[in-house]
């Protein structure tokens, strides 16, 4: 981790972060999915079953049925007939509704776990439930109160498998959607910190053109701006212009000394003149510009004349004359 760049830590614990949110939000899909489409699926059993209770007339006598319609079936019931619309057969929503009568016979309709669901007392407008071959089956029952249809019950069945069905497709485009969402949020988040991060990088190569070239002239030019980023750069080209005024001054000052150094002065270094008798008192060393000599003096170069005239262990220097407050010959005594 220690390696990786800034913008690709953030991207990596920006996705990470993201994986875990989507992972979540996933599984409450899943969940709340379940939950929603299981209701959906009973509320769906119930108004089935509701709408089918006025499929269901009774007639009297065969002269008051309307024999032309082929869409209906008819049945004899007690004193009279029975219609029931063909619609009644329609499974909607995989909702199967049969008529029975009150002893648990069929007596029209379709339902495929009529065997089994047999065993259930008929409940006015209750859902119950049955597990049959473990999947869990909702029977919903409605008993018929119209003038002439006493003892016939509706009972509406339908399988949990239903809304499954519609759960395994909203699973599978939570798969496929979901990763997406994760690809591209993390596509997205590492351009931004990319875009954002940006300036810390210019930073970083102004800062290092500059100690690698020794151009103190260079400055960051991120724009215009007032973030964080921004100022840290003005700070950055401050201290670089700070930098450049010090050293300029330093590389005048030097050049000026240098140049002091390599150019002679009149009289700095002239010969000197001892007198042959030895070394005199206090003024035995005398500066000129090569003039006649004294009497009893010779002219040797002057470091060969003074060497005989220092105490052991005495150091001297040549300086230029008025330095140090010396006027006199180039020689001073360290």
């Amino acid at each position: 981790m220690k390696n990786l760049s800034i913008r690709l830590k953030a991207t990596l614990w920006y996705t990470v972060a993201l994986i875990f949110v989507v992972a979540m939000t996933y599984f409450m899909i899943i969940f709340v999915s379940n939950q929603v489409l299981q209701k959906t699926v009973r509320d769906s059993l119930i108004e089935t079953v509701e709408d089918n209770v006025d499929e269901v007339e009774f007639f009297d006598s065969i002269e008051d049925i309307d024999l032309s319609s082929d869409v209906d079936h008819f049945a004899v019931y007690g004193d009279g007939y029975l219609e029931v619309d063909d619609d009644f057969l329609d499974a909607v929503n995989e909702v199967y509704t049969a008529l029975y009568y009150a002893d648990g016979t069929m007596l029209y309709g379709e339902n495929p776990v009529a065997r089994e669901v047999a065993a259930l007392d008929f409940i006015d407008a209750q859902v119950q439930t049955i597990t049959i071959d473990g999947t869990l089956y909702y029977v919903f029952d409605r008993q018929l109160v119209q003038e002439g249809l006493e003892g016939l019950w509706l009972r509406g069945v339908v399988s949990e498998t239903q809304g499954r069905s519609q759960m395994e497709d909203i699973s599978r485009l939570s798969l496929i959607l979901l990763p997406s969402l994760v690809v591209l949020a993390a596509v997205g988040g590492y351009l931004v910190a990319r875009r954002a991060l940006r300036p810390i990088q210019q930073i970083s190569e102004a800062a290092s053109q500059i100690s690698q070239g020794d151009d103190l002239k260079k400055r960051i030019d991120l724009g215009k701006g007032k973030d964080e980023l921004h100022q840290l750069a003005d700070s950055f080209n401050e201290m670089f212009a700070r930098l450049d005024t010090a050293f300029e001054v330093e590389q005048q000052f030097t050049s000026d000394a240098s140049h002091e150094l390599r150019t002679p002065h009149d009289g700095d270094h002239g010969p000197v003149r001892v007198l042959s008798g030895g070394a005199p008192d206090g003024g035995g060393v005398s500066a000129g510009s090569g003039g006649d000599s004294a009497s009893g003096a010779e002219d040797v170069p002057a470091h060969q004349r003074y060497a005989g005239l220092r105490p052991a262990g005495a150091t001297y220097r040549a300086v230029p004359k008025g330095v140090g407050g010396f006027d006199g010959a180039g020689l001073l005594h360290l």
